[in-house]
C-alpha cells in the first residue's frame, strides 16, 4: 500500500467516524466535533490528530468544525474518562495509543476499553532509540557498552508519561541488556525530543514523527528501531541516511521488539447504523483529492474498517469466530501485547508492562502512599495536640469577661487532631493495591531535592548569623549552579548570564530605585554597605 492511500484511509476513518452515530443515513453532526488526544502536545498522537483536523477542514469533509483537545492527565485517564462519560455522543472521538490498555492497569481508574466503540485501527507505530548527535555513540552497542561501564541509574531515559509505552520499552531494554536507567517522564513526545536536544536526558525511544525534525536538523541520532525488520522507506532524511538505514535493535544485539497501535474510537452506545454510514461514506473521502498529502509518520499500515476491528480483549487473543464473537486483538497486535515470548525470543511485553507497574512500589519506591499518609497524619496529630496543650495552659475556658486567650486556638487544635485521626483511619482502611502504591520514587525524589536543596542553601547564604553574603553573590552562584549541573551549559555562557543578571538587578534596585537589598562583604568592599 502506498503512503498516499494509507493517509487517505486515516483521513477517511476520522472524517466519517464523526458522522457514524445516527440511526438514519441523512444524519450529520450539528455541533463542534471534539477530537480527544489522551496525551500531551507535540507527540505523535497530537501531531496526527491536528494533521487530520487540517485535512478535514481543507476539503470540507464535515459541515461542523473539529476541535483537537489534549487531555493527557493521569497517563491519558483524563481523556478516556471524558469519552466514557459521553455515552452515545457521536460528536466526540478519541485517538488511542497503547495507553488504552496500560492506563487502567497503572492508575486503577474506572475505565476499560469496553467503554468505547472501536471505529478504525489505523496502524502500528514504531519506536526508535535516539541519542543526542553530539554524543560519541554511533550504534546501540556503543550506547549499551557505555551504560554498562557507568553506575546504575546514571544514564537518563526520557519518555512520554509514566507507566506507558516509553517506560515499557525502557524496561525491555533494561532486562535484555542488563542495565539500569533513571526514567524521567514528560508530558509529550515533543517535550522529550526537546530535552534530548538540550542534553537534559541521555536517550529516548520516541516515535519517528516525534523526532524526525531534530534528526533532519542534525541534533539527534537514531541508533536502532524496535521492530523485527527495518523500516521500508528509502528516501533520505539526512544527507546520507534514510529510515531504512536504521538497523533493527535485534541486529545490534538488543533483542527487543515493540509496536504501538494507533486507532480511532468513539464513546460507547453509538448506533450501528452510524457505523454503516461511516463505511458507506469512506470511499467518498478517499476520492476527495488528497494527492498532496505527505505521509511523514513512517507507520506500519494496518488499517481495518469499522467491521474489521476485533473486540479488544483482556487476554490479547483473536477470537477465531470473528470480530463480534468475543474478545481479542488483531494478530499483529497480539505479538506485542499478548503472551510472553519463549526465553530465547524477545522479552515478554506483558511481563515488561507488569514490572513497569510495580517498579515504583518496589525497589525504587521511597515509601508507600499508606506510609506517608500515616506519617503526615501523625505529624498533624502531634502539632494539634501541642496547640491544645499550650492553649489549655494559658487558659482555654470562657471567663466572666469572655473567652480566655487560648479558647479559640484550643478548638482549632482539636479540629486538627480530629482531622489527623480521620486521615490515619482512612489510610489504615485503604485498599492494599492503592495503599501499597509508591508515594514517590527515588528518581522523582532526587529531582525534587535537586531543586529544593540548592534553594535552601541559597536562602541560608543570603542571611545567616555566621557569615551573611547578601542577595547578589548567592544569586549569581545559584544561577550558575543550575545552568551548569542541570542545563549543562559551558562556563563562558554561565559567567555571562549569572553575572549579567545580578548586575542588572543591582543597578535596578541599588542605584535607580534606591531600594537597598541585603548585601554582604563584597558589596561593602565597593562602598555599598
Amino acid at each position: 500500500m502506498d503512503r498516499i492511500t494509507f493517509v487517505r484511509r486515516i483521513v477517511a476513518a476520522v472524517a466519517f467516524a464523526a458522522m457514524a452515530v445516527a440511526p438514519a443515513y441523512a444524519w450529520e453532526p450539528n455541533k463542534t466535533v471534539e477530537f480527544i488526544v489522551p496525551a500531551g502536545t507535540g507527540g505523535g498522537a497530537d501531531q496526527m490528530s491536528r494533521f487530520i483536523q487540517s485535512v478535514i477542514a481543507k476539503h470540507n469533509l464535515m459541515k461542523t468544525p473539529m476541535v483537537v483537545q489534549n487531555q493527557g492527565g493521569g497517563a491519558g485517564a483524563e481523556g478516556f474518562l471524558s469519552v466514557k462519560g459521553s455515552k452515545g455522543d457521536g460528536t466526540k472521538l478519541i485517538i488511542t495509543l497503547s495507553n488504552l490498555f496500560t492506563t487502567p492497569l497503572a492508575t486503577g481508574v474506572p475505565f476499560s476499553y469496553k467503554d468505547l466503540t472501536p471505529v478504525e485501527m489505523m496502524a502500528l507505530d514504531e519506536f526508535v532509540l535516539w541519542v543526542n548527535a553530539k554524543t560519541p555513540y554511533k550504534t546501540a552497542q556503543d550506547y549499551i557498552k557505555a551504560m554498562k561501564a557507568a553506575p546504575p541509574g546514571k544514564f537518563k531515559m526520557g519518555g512520554t508519561g509514566s507507566k506507558q509505552e516509553d517506560q515499557i520499552v525502557t524496561v525491555n531494554i533494561e532486562k535484555q541488556a542488563g542495565v539500569k536507567f533513571t526514567y524521567i517522564p514528560f508530558k509529550g513526545g515533543g517535550d522529550v525530543a526537546t530535552q534530548l536536544v538540550g542534553g537534559h536526558i541521555d536517550s529516548s525511544v520516541n516515535n519517528p514523527i516525534e523526532a524526525v525534525a531534530q534528526w533532519r536538523a542534525g541534533n539527534l541520532r537514531p541508533l536502532c528501531v524496535f521492530d523485527s525488520q527495518r523500516m521500508p522507506y528509502n528516501d533520505k532524511v539526512t544527507a546520507d541516511m534514510s529510515w531504512h538505514d536504521i538497523p533493527t535493535c535485534k541486529e545490534e544485539g538488543l533483542n527487543v521488539e515493540y509496536l504501538m497501535l494507533r486507532g480511532i474510537f468513539m464513546p460507547g452506545g453509538v448506533s450501528r447504523h452510524g457505523l454503516l454510514l461511516r463505511r458507506r461514506a469512506g470511499q467518498g473521502a478517499r476520492d476527495a483529492g488528497l494527492e498532496e498529502v505527505h505521509a511523514g509518520w513512517r507507520l506500519q499500515p494496518e488499517p481495518h474498517d469499522g467491521q474489521g476491528i476485533p473486540r479488544l480483549g483482556d487476554e490479547g487473543r483473536e477470537d477465531p469466530r470473528g470480530p463480534d464473537a468475543g474478545s481479542g486483538l488483531p494478530a499483529q497486535v497480539t505479538r506485542h501485547f499478548g503472551e510472553g515470548a519463549p526465553p530465547a525470543g524477545p522479552f515478554s511485553h506483558r511481563a515488561a508492562r507488569e514490572e513497569t507497574m510495580q517498579q515504583e512500589t518496589q525497589g525504587k519506591a521511597f515509601g508507600s502512599v499508606r506510609l506517608w499518609e500515616l506519617v503526615v497524619a501523625f505529624l498533624f496529630l502531634v502539632f494539634g495536640a501541642g496547640v491544645m496543650w499550650d492553649s489549655w495552659r494559658i487558659g482555654a475556658r470562657w471567663g466572666d469577661d469572655g473567652p480566655q486567650a487560648g479558647y479559640f486556638p484550643f478548638y482549632i487544635g482539636l479540629f486538627i487532631v480530629i482531622s489527623a485521626v480521620m486521615i490515619m483511619v482512612n489510610a489504615l482502611r485503604m485498599r492494599a493495591d492503592k495503599g501499597g502504591e509508591a508515594f514517590v520514587t527515588r528518581a522523582q525524589l532526587r529531582m525534587v531535592l535537586t531543586v529544593l536543596i540548592p534553594t535552601i542553601l541559597y536562602v541560608v547564604l543570603i542571611d545567616n548569623p555566621w557569615y551573611p553574603l547578601g542577595i547578589y553573590v548567592p544569586s549569581a552562584l545559584f544561577i550558575a549552579a543550575f545552568m551548569r549541573f542541570l542545563g549543562k551549559y559551558r562556563w563562558p555562557r554561565i559567567a555571562l548570564i549569572s553575572l549579567g543578571v545580578v548586575l542588572v538587578f543591582f543597578m535596578m534596585f541599588e542605584i535607580w530605585f534606591q531600594v537597598p537589598l541585603p548585601k554582604g562583604p563584597l558589596e561593602a568592599a565597593f562602598g555599598y554597605a
